[in-house]
């Protein structure tokens, strides 16, 4: 077999070769190998190696590209925040959330079975879903007194809650 050959070697080919090096490799333990494997079956080894070692090196630069991208977008974040810091953040909700919101800065605080009852959900779990929506977005304070949770407007003074619908 060729040098030129070698390199269209099926994969069972492959196998076989790295079976012999690993077959002189514990015969030799610690001598010369190099007497005992073929010189194609290296040359296919090696080879092999070095394929993989592109593909790797071309994902390694593709991640650094991106990384570069997003450390840059992150540097511009940061600096528009500190231009920003004197305006007031804008949120943008469905109009059930603004209405959410008005029910509850009417009554001080509200349930979900009050959300539910002055909406006209069909059951609890849609008004706690948007409750909890609300929650994990800094606009509403949550409390338990007993079994019961009760929602009321997050009380930050030095925040302005602009509410947009889609």
């Amino acid at each position: 077999m060729q040098f030129d050959e070698s390199l269209n070697m099926t994969e069972e080919e492959i196998k076989n070769a790295l079976a012999s090096v690993s077959k002189a490799k514990s015969k030799t333990k610690r001598k010369s190998v190099s007497k005992d494997i073929d010189p194609v079956a290296l040359a296919a080894i090696l080879f092999a190696r070095l394929e993989t070692q592109q593909s790797t090196n071309l994902i390694l630069k593709n991640l650094y590209t991106k990384i570069e991208k997003l450390e840059a977008e992150l540097k511009e974040l940061k600096e528009g925040k500190d231009e920003n810091k004197t305006k007031q953040p804008i949120e943008l909700l469905p109009e059930q959330d603004k209405k959410i919101i008005e029910e509850i800065r009417k009554k001080g605080f509200a349930t979900a079975d009050d959300i539910k009852q002055s909406l006209n959900y069909k059951g609890r779990n849609a008004a706690s879903s948007r409750l909890n929506k609300l929650y994990s977005l800094g606009i509403l304070e949550k409390f338990r007194v007993g079994r019961k949770v009760y929602y009321k407007v997050h009380a930050d003074t030095g925040r302005t809650t602009i509410l947009h619908s889609f």
